[in-house]
C-alpha cells in the first residue's frame, strides 16, 4: 500500500501549490475566462504601460506564443506555462489602470477584476511545474505576477517570493549563457528575464530595508538596448543602439540597480575610509554620466515616454546620492561623509517630486510611483538633528504629508517592522519641535510652488488630529501626541524631559523615542533608525 504513496512523493504532480497555499478549488471555479476583446485590450494595456518602462519580455515572441496557444489549445506543461504568462499579463494590466478607466473600457469593477485575475494566475502557477521542472515561460509568468502583487498590494509577499524567482533563474542557467549556445533572440529573451528579476529583487529589498539577493557580478551582460523588431531570427544586431529605444527606460533601471549593489558591496570591504569613500563616489559618478547621456539624447523631445524617462532619471539620480550617504540597510560601519551635499534638501526634494500630481500625458505610467519611505525616513532623521530653520520647516511640512499618504501603503504595514521605526522618528521630531517652541506644522513663509493649498491644509489637519487616520490596528504608535514614552513627564502643562547619560547598551527603542537623547551626528541617528528596522525592539 505504501508504494503508490512513495511514487507520489518522488514524482509530484505539482509542487508549486506550496507557495500559494491559500488557493483552493473553490477559488479556481471563479477564475475568469476573458473574451477575445478583453484579452486584446489587456495585452494592449500591458504593452503600452508596462513593457515600455519595465521590459521583461520580447513582446513579438510573447504575442506569437499566446496566439498560437489559442489557435491550437492542448493540455501540456508548455501550454499551461503560456496560459499562465498571458494570465499574469492580464493581472498586471489591471494594476495599471484606474477605477474609471476600467469601467470606461468595459472591463468591469477594477477591484473585482484584479481579484479574479489574481486567482486565475495563482491557479495556473499552483498547477505548474515551476518549482521542480520550470521553463522560461512559467518563470516569466511568475515574475510578472510578483510585479503585479507589488504594484497592487504593496505586501511582503513579493519580498518573500522573489527568492524563488532567483532560485528558478539559477536552475535555468540565466545569467550564465554562452553566446555560442544560443541565438541572438534567445539570448535577449533570457537576459530580459534575468535582469527583470534583478530589478524586482532591488525594489523588493528596498521595500523592506534589506540587501538584494543577487550581487552585482551576477549581471554580466545586459540585454541589447534595441527595439524588439531589431531582434528577429533573421536579423541579428551586433551592438546596442545609442538612440532612444523601447529599452531605454529599462536600461536606466539596470544601471541604477547595479550602482546600488556596488555601493553596498564596496561599503563592506576592509579598506581605508578615504579609499572606500572615493570608490563609492566614483560609482555614483559613473551612474550620473549615464543619466546625463540619456537626458541629452532626449533633451528636445516632448514625447511622453521621453519626458517620463528624463523625469525618472533625475529622480533616481537624487535618490542614488541619498543612498550613498544614507544607505537603506545596515552597514558594517557608519557612513559619515565630509562634503557639501545637503542631505535634508535632497531628501525633501525627492518627497516633493513624488507628491506632485502626475501630468495627464504621463498618467499611463502613474502606477509606478512607489512609496518613498527611504526619503521620508532620511528627512525625519535629519530633522531630529536640524529641527529649526526655513529648510527644516519645509522638510517637516513635506514629511508630514508624505507620512499621511504612505502610512497605509508601506510593504509591511501588517507587522510594523519598517513603519514602526518611521513612526518613532516622526514622534521624536514632533517632540523636538515642540521643545523648541515650534508649531506642530510650520508656517512656511516663502512660496513652495509645487505644493497646492490643500497639501498644506492636509498636513495641518494631520497633526491637529493626532494621526488618528493611521490607526491600522498594527500597533499603538499612530497617536504621536499622546503616546509619550515613560521617561517624559509633565509639570504644569510644560514638558519636562529627563536627560539620560550616554549608555551604549540603552535600547534602540528608547534612543528613537527620547527627543533629548544625545544624537551625535545625522549618520548616527540614521544608523540607529536602520538598526531598529533590522532588530526591532519588542
Amino acid at each position: 500500500m505504501a508504494e503508490p504513496l512513495i511514487e507520489t512523493v518522488r514524482r509530484p504532480r505539482s509542487t508549486s501549490s506550496l507557495i500559494i497555499p491559500h488557493f483552493g478549488s473553490e477559488q479556481r471555479s471563479l477564475c475568469p475566462s476573458p473574451s477575445p476583446n478583453t484579452r486584446r485590450a489587456l495585452l494592449k494595456l500591458y504593452h503600452e504601460r508596462v513593457d515600455s518602462v519595465y521590459k521583461v519580455l520580447h513582446w513579438p515572441t510573447v504575442v506569437s506564443l499566446i496566439n498560437a496557444n489559442h489557435g491550437n489549445p492542448v493540455e501540456s506543461a508548455s501550454s499551461l506555462s503560456i496560459r499562465a504568462l498571458e494570465s499574469a499579463i492580464h493581472f498586471m494590466s489591471l494594476c495599471t489602470i484606474t477605477d474609471g478607466e476600467s469601467v470606461n473600457m468595459d472591463l468591469g469593477i477594477r477591484a473585482d477584476m484584479i481579484q479574479l485575475h489574481r486567482s486565475a494566475v495563482e491557479g495556473m502557477l499552483a498547477r505548474s511545474t515551476l518549482l521542480h521542472d520550470p521553463d522560461l515561460n512559467i518563470l516569466q509568468a511568475f515574475l510578472i505576477y510578483l510585479i503585479a502583487l507589488r504594484t497592487c498590494f504593496n505586501g511582503a509577499f513579493t519580498w518573500t517570493l522573489v527568492a524563488i524567482a532567483v532560485r528558478v533563474a539559477t536552475a535555468l542557467g540565466l545569467g550564465e549563457e554562452s553566446e555560442q549556445d544560443f541565438s541572438a533572440l534567445d539570448l535577449q529573451v533570457r537576459r530580459l528575464l534575468f535582469f527583470g528579476i534583478g530589478i524586482l529583487d532591488t525594489h523588493a529589498a528596498l521595500d523592506r530595508g534589506t540587501v538584494p539577493i543577487l550581487p552585482s557580478k551576477a549581471f554580466r551582460t545586459p540585454p541589447l538596448c534595441v527595439d524588439d523588431h531589431d531582434i528577429v531570427p533573421t536579423t541579428v544586431p551586433t551592438t546596442t543602439s545609442f538612440a532612444f529605444t523601447e529599452m531605454s527606460h529599462t536600461a536606466l533601471i539596470y544601471d541604477a540597480m547595479i550602482c546600488s549593489r556596488k555601493l553596498h558591496e564596496v561599503s563592506c570591504r576592509e579598506q581605508s575610509e578615504q579609499s572606500r569613500w572615493a570608490e563609492m563616489l566614483e560609482i555614483v559618478a559613473i551612474f550620473e554620466r549615464s543619466v546625463q547621456a540619456l537626458m541629452f539624447r532626449t533633451r528636445v523631445s516632448e514625447d511622453p515616454l521621453h519626458r517620463l524617462t528624463r523625469m525618472s532619471a533625475q529622480r533616481i539620480l537624487v535618490s542614488m546620492r541619498l543612498i550613498l550617504r544614507r544607505p537603506p540597510h545596515r552597514q558594517p560601519r557608519l557612513v559619515d561623509p565630509i562634503d557639501e551635499f545637503d542631505v535634508l534638501a535632497a531628501a525633501t526634494e525627492v518627497l516633493e517630486q513624488h507628491l506632485q500630481p502626475t501630468p495627464s500625458d504621463l498618467q499611463p505610467w502613474a502606477w509606478k510611483n512607489w512609496v518613498q519611505w527611504h526619503a521620508l525616513a532620511v528627512v525625519l532623521a535629519e530633522l531630529s538633528v536640524r529641527p529649526t530653520g526655513p529648510l527644516s520647516d519645509r522638510g517637516f511640512l513635506v514629511a508630514s504629508e508624505s507620512f499621511r499618504r504612505y502610512a497605509l501603503l508601506v510593504a509591511d504595514s501588517h507587522t510594523g517592522m519598517l513603519w514602526k521605526p518611521i513612526a518613532k522618528l516622526m514622534r521624536r521630531v514632533r517632540q523636538i519641535r515642540i521643545g523648541h517652541g515650534l508649531d506642530s506644522v510650520p508656517q512656511v513663509t516663502r512660496d513652495i510652488p509645487i505644493l497646492p493649498k490643500d497639501f498644506i491644509d492636509n498636513a495641518r489637519q494631520l497633526n491637529s488630529s493626532h494621526c488618528e487616520d493611521f490607526d491600522t490596528g498594527d500597533f499603538t504608535m499612530w497617536n504621536l501626541e499622546n503616546d509619550i514614552p515613560s521617561f517624559v513627564s509633565y509639570n504644569t502643562g510644560q514638558q519636562q524631559a529627563e536627560y539620560y547619560p550616554y549608555d551604549p547598551q540603552l535600547e534602540v527603542d528608547n534612543v528613537l523615542d527620547n527627543p533629548n537623547f544625545p544624537s551625535g551626528s545625522p549618520p548616527f541617528v540614521w544608523d540607529t533608525f536602520i538598526q531598529d528596522v533590522n532588530f526591532p525592539s519588542q
